[in-house]
């Protein structure tokens, strides 16, 4: 079903600053890293309107979403980057690798 969904997000952006995208006309700008949380973005979003939530209180609710402590948390930048997170399996282990490579390659 998610993947079906990610076919409506449009200008996805990752960055070190977050994920940014378009879903149903809304803006998201969600303060976490690691394009891998889109999926689970879209879970708490259908969840939400399941639930019979506005998408606009979505939205806000996820903008000011701080993550979780150790769960690709940003804990240094300078003189390098340094990034915590407690992958505990390898499909969480590679995908933490992922996004990290692909922050670098980018220009962190």
């Amino acid at each position: 079903m998610f993947h079906i969904l990610k076919r409506e997000i449009s200008e996805l952006e990752a960055s070190k600053y977050g994920l940014k995208f378009k879903y149903k006309g809304r803006n998201f700008d969600i303060p976490i890293i690691g394009e891998y949380n889109v999926e689970n973005l879209l879970a708490s979003i259908t969840l939400g309107e399941v639930m019979g939530i506005d998408i606009n209180t979505i939205s806000q609710a996820l903008n000011s979403f701080k993550g979780i402590k150790g769960r690709m948390d940003v804990i240094q930048e300078d003189p390098f980057v340094v990034i915590i997170d407690f992958a505990h399996n390898t499909d969480s282990l590679e995908n933490a690798l992922m996004n990290a490579k692909n922050l670098v390659e980018r220009g962190w």
